[in-house]
C-alpha cells in the first residue's frame, strides 16, 4: 500500500509524528533505580543489578549515587542485586525505584575483637600500595583520612597538607578543579571526624604537573594531638564548577576532582571516610561512613 501526499509539508508532518511515536515507545520501559544501604541510608556504589528476561540476562553496575539505568523492563522475569558487603536481594518484579540492601554481619567473638585492636598496623603493606585506584565524588562530599599520633611525629609542627588529586575514567582536567582543605578533630566516642580545626577551609586547586597538591599550613603551628587528627578534603557546591556532569568511560559522572587511593587493609590504622548529602535522601545521609580504600591524603612535617 502506498500513499500520495498533496504537498511536502504534510509529508514532513507525518515523518515527525512517526518519529515522536517511535521515541515515546522506546522510552516507555526506560527505568532508573537506586541502591542504598538499609543501615546507613547511603548510596551503594558498585552493586551488581542482574536482570533476567527469561534465559537472557543483563547486568548493570550502580554508580557513586547508587544509581543504575536500564532501557527496557518489558518481559522482565526477575532482578538480583548483590554486593560483597551486603546480603543478596532478589525480586520477582520491580515495584519501586529504590532498593535497600542489608549489610553482612560478621560475628566476631571478644578474643577476635581484642586481636583486631592489637593487630593495628601503622605502615600499609606494599601489596596494598600496588593496587592503586581512583575515586570520584559528587558535590558537597567531604572525605577524611585518620592520621594517628606516633612517636615519629610527636610535637612536630604540621607543615603541609598533601593530596594526590586526579582525573577520572578518561575525563581530562578534573585534577585542576578546585576543592577545600582542612583538618578535623577526633570525636572521642565514635573515633570519627568531629569538627574543623581551621576556622575557614582553604580553597585551592592543582596548578602544575606535580604528583601532589601541597597546602602550606605551617603558620597555624598545629601538632597532632594524642587522639590523632583527620586530614579532610571538601568538594565544593555544584555552582562552583564550570560543568555539572560530564561523560566518562563508565557513564555520566559529576564534574569534580577525583583522588587516588590504595587498596583496603582492615588493620591499617589510617582509615578513610566519606560524608555527603544525596538528592533522594534526607539529612540522615549526612553521616561519616568508612570506605573500603585508603585515600592518598597525608600531612607533612
Amino acid at each position: 500500500m502506498s500513499f500520495k501526499f498533496k504537498n511536502a509539508k504534510m509529508k514532513i508532518y507525518l515523518i515527525f509524528f512517526l518519529l515522536f511515536i517511535d521515541y515515546t515507545y522506546s522510552q516507555e520501559f526506560a527505568f532508573e533505580g537506586y541502591v542504598f544501604s538499609k543501615e546507613t541510608k547511603m548510596p551503594i556504589e558498585g552493586a551488581s543489578i542482574t536482570f533476567n528476561f527469561g534465559g537472557i540476562t543483563l547486568t548493570k553496575i550502580s554508580d557513586i549515587k547508587g544509581r543504575f539505568k536500564i532501557n527496557d523492563t518489558n518481559s522482565l522475569k526477575s532482578v538480583k542485586i548483590s554486593h560483597l558487603s551486603y546480603q543478596i536481594r532478589e525480586y520477582s518484579k520491580i515495584s519501586d525505584t529504590i532498593f535497600y540492601l542489608e549489610e553482612i554481619v560478621r560475628n566476631l567473638d571478644q578474643v577476635n575483637l581484642v586481636n583486631y585492636k592489637n593487630n593495628q598496623i601503622y605502615t600499609l603493606p606494599f601489596t596494598n600500595k600496588l593496587k592503586k585506584s581512583t575515586c570520584n565524588f559528587s558535590w558537597n562530599n567531604t572525605i577524611a583520612v585518620f592520621i594517628p599520633s606516633e612517636e615519629s611525629n610527636k610535637s612536630r609542627i604540621i607543615k603541609n597538607l598533601i593530596y594526590e588529586i586526579s582525573d577520572f575514567q578518561g575525563v581530562k582536567g578534573l585534577e585542576y578543579l578546585p576543592f577545600k582543605a582542612n583538618l578535623y578533630s577526633v570525636d572521642n566516642l565514635s573515633g570519627l571526624p568531629e569538627k574543623p580545626i581551621l576556622e575557614n577551609s582553604i580553597e585551592t586547586k592543582k596548578n602544575d604537573k606535580n604528583r601532589y597538591v601541597k597546602i602550606d599550613v605551617s603558620q597555624y603551628n598545629l601538632t597532632i594531638p594524642a587522639e590523632g587528627i583527620f586530614i579532610v578534603l571538601e568538594i565544593l557546591n555544584k555552582d562552583k564548577y564550570p560543568t555539572s556532569f560530564i561523560q566518562s568511560k563508565i557513564g555520566t559522572i559529576s564534574a569534580v576532582p577525583a583522588i587516588k587511593a590504595y587498596a583496603y587493609n582492615r588493620n591499617y590504622i589510617r582509615k578513610s571516610y566519606i560524608k555527603g548529602r544525596y538528592e533522594l535522601l534526607d539529612d540522615r545521609s549526612n553521616v561519616w561512613v568508612e570506605v573500603k580504600c585508603h585515600y592518598l591524603m597525608d600531612v607533612e612535617f
